[in-house]
């Protein structure tokens, strides 16, 4: 599709975040049961907003997210660095 995209980490799920409020009478939905469901056990988890620009708009989507991440207050990412100690010039 040729849509610029990208992913700002922004906070992670707290423990009091982790329960799905009851609702009464939509409690029998079956995607409020399953939101119920994914939110147990969910402390820990990012949570990040992701951005889509149009086609060739590559330098506004990263400039809202620099912004993003400034808003923030230079919030230490929840995302683990995973590939910081990856060397892909090793055998």
């Amino acid at each position: 599709m040729h849509l610029p995209a990208g992913i700002v980490p922004m906070t992670v799920v707290r423990d009091d975040e982790q329960y799905y409020e009851d609702i009464g009478h939509l409690n029998k939905d079956r995607a409020v049961g399953m939101a119920k469901d994914v939110c147990r056990q969910s402390a820990g988890l990012p949570i990040g907003i992701q951005l889509v620009g149009w086609p060739n708009d590559d330098e506004r989507v990263l400039g809202v997210m620099k912004e993003l991440e400034s808003a923030t207050g230079n919030v230490q990412s929840p995302m683990p660095n995973l590939a910081n100690n990856i060397d892909i010039y090793t055998d």
